[in-house]
């Protein structure tokens, strides 16, 4: 997940029509920034990675980390390849996804 230059043009535009002027509509001016920036940073779950890199994934159930998998059924030995959590192994079903950010930087050489 980055801020690109088109990601901050959005975020700039958004803010600058909520605030239309407004000097007391600081607040709702830049959540609506925000909210511009961080929805054009989902993408088709079609463009997905599929090489096992950790992303994350709208689901019905809300925001889950998830990765492409192969899967084994344990009855039928049958495989099947889908996005699953790293934790509980379950399904995770969703029709956009965002990279996750990279870790943030080390503070005092830690």
């Amino acid at each position: 997940m980055f801020v690109t230059e088109d990601i901050t043009k959005r975020a700039c535009n958004a803010y600058d029509e909520a605030r239309a002027g407004d000097d007391m509509a600081e607040y709702p001016a830049m959540h609506a920034a925000l909210t511009a920036a961080l929805a054009s940073m989902w993408r088709p779950i079609e463009e997905a990675p599929r090489d096992g890199e950790h992303i994350l994934i709208d689901s019905e159930d809300g925001p889950r980390v998830a990765y492409w998998a192969l899967v084994t059924d344990n009855m039928t030995r049958a495989e099947t390849r889908k996005f699953i959590c790293p934790w509980s192994l379950d399904d995770v079903i969703g029709n956009r996804f965002m990279p996750l950010p990279a870790p943030p930087a080390a503070v005092g050489g830690e």
